[in-house]
């Protein structure tokens, strides 16, 4: 053991690694998680303390900024291309290659779905890792509640389940073989009392096409930590027909005679006059390419915040943010959280953009409706959004008396401003006693002045 290296050792038999985080950023971990036999075993990754760098600071041991591109370089977290599988709303089984692909679809996908009380129970993980007690209650209600929508799996639900209600299966990534292929996409539309119109749809990876040409061609000399596939994948990858295909693969006869069971007379398979796989029906695909989304700002212009208003409100809310952090230190549901989940910049700019239409503490609450951890801390902050409004109203006030200075002035008078909003203090004589000046401002609500005339 002497001998090994420790990232060797890592490779395989070892159920959990601890790393400091300056190790995350050396050779030896970059190549142990691109290791193929490593990788797909990943299935989850955690850090320690990470709360902790809020109190010393982002200067303490540096390398914990690595850990952001790590989180991208094992995989990401957004998958665009699943999003219709929640609004469609069929009953929809994901087969994921590996446990962690899987969790990751499930939080794009928890993200996606409205919040709801039924959430946690519309979509589900089924995996080898889950206590079999929540693998069970996995399948009773898929089976039998219609709220229960998508079940995200790896190949344990391949086989030994029946359920009747299937009209998707989703298979995330190429298969190596056909027959695995086939056997998860029989999984969707078992009874066809129920499920009339069931769908098979395969997410292959970008170089799948250029790998299974290699194999058909038989021109590919397979590297070491290439992914496999078989003969009978790549050419179901690369036929134009996936039914002809289907039929030659698997030795099927041109025309099938009609089955005299007792299911089939009851209730016959449907026949198409035309093929209806992908490769015969042109399908329209959306667009999923992110658009950057149009802004609009429902407060009128001239009731907006000027650059100098939203730079102190902005940094005054963070302060706010930080104190409901520190208050909230005692609570031990948010012991290890950040101060962002209280109250996130993205809040924060939402506030500011929409700070005219904020007249109640009721819209404050509407405003942040999807920040829970700020709702025991909604008083406060309305607090602050009533102190800030009283600083944006005297800066708006001193700004107006500024460009009535520059008009003044343009006209060859010269204004002085003594005070501000509010101000009690008097105006100095000039020329003459404060009551006989010209324009002298008695309410306390605007900046006293005195105008006197410099040319003629």
């Amino acid at each position: 053991m002497k001998k090994e290296s420790l990232w060797t050792v890592a490779r395989s038999g070892i159920d959990m690694i601890l790393l400091s985080p300056e190790q995350l950023a050396t050779k030896g971990f970059e190549n142990l998680i691109n290791d193929s036999e490593l990788s797909c075993r990943i299935c989850g990754f955690l850090v320690d303390e990470m709360h902790l760098i809020n109190t010393w600071g982002k200067g303490f041991r540096k390398k914990f900024t690595q850990i952001g591109p790590l989180q991208s370089g094992l995989g990401g977290y957004s998958f665009p291309d699943f999003h219709w599988i929640v609004t469609e709303n069929r009953k929809t089984i994901i087969f994921a290659p590996t446990i962690s692909l899987g969790f990751r679809i499930l939080a794009d996908l928890w993200h996606k779905a409205p919040i709801t009380p039924d959430r946690s129970k519309r979509l589900r993980l089924y995996n080898s890792l889950n206590p079999e007690s929540f693998n069970e209650k996995s399948r009773h209600l898929f089976r039998n509640d219609p709220e229960a929508q998508v079940l995200i799996a790896t190949d344990c639900l391949m086989q030994g389940v029946d359920f009747p209600n299937v009209q998707d299966v989703v298979i995330a990534g190429e298969p190596d073989e056909a027959d695995e292929e086939e056997q998860k996409k029989g999984r969707a539309g078992r009874d066809r009392t129920v499920v009339q119109d069931a769908r098979c749809i395969l997410y292959y990876t970008k170089n799948a096409l250029k790998t299974a040409d290699h194999i058909v061609q038989g021109s590919r000399n397979q590297k070491k930590n290439e992914p496999s596939m078989g003969v009978s994948m790549a050419r179901m990858l690369l036929a134009p027909c996936k039914t002809v295909e289907q039929d030659a693969l698997y030795d099927n006869p041109v025309s099938d005679s009609p089955c005299t069971c007792q299911s089939c007379q009851v209730n016959p398979p449907p026949s198409y006059d035309t093929c209806i796989c992908s490769g015969c029906i042109t399908e329209d695909i959306p667009d999923l390419r992110r658009k950057k989304a149009k802004h609009i700002n429902l407060v009128p212009r001239k009731h907006r915040l000027s650059r100098p208003m939203r730079k102190l409100g902005t940094d005054y809310l963070q302060e706010v943010r930080f104190h409901i952090y520190l208050t909230d230190r005692g609570n031990i549901r948010t012991l290890y959280v950040p101060p962002d989940v209280y109250l996130p910049d993205t809040t924060i700019k939402l506030l500011l953009d929409r700070f005219a239409l904020l007249q109640s503490q009721n819209d404050l609450a509407d405003t942040t409706k999807h920040t829970t951890y700020l709702v025991p801390f909604l008083d406060k902050l309305w607090g602050a959004i009533c102190d800030l409004r009283e600083i944006f109203d005297a800066m708006r006030t001193n700004k107006a008396w500024d460009r009535a200075n520059g008009v003044l002035s343009g006209l060859g008078f010269d204004a002085e401003i003594e005070g501000g909003e509010g101000s009690n203090s008097e105006v100095d004589e000039i020329g003459g006693s404060a009551d006989q000046n010209v324009g002298h401002q008695e309410s306390s609500a605007a900046p006293n002045v005195a105008i006197v005339p410099t040319t003629r």
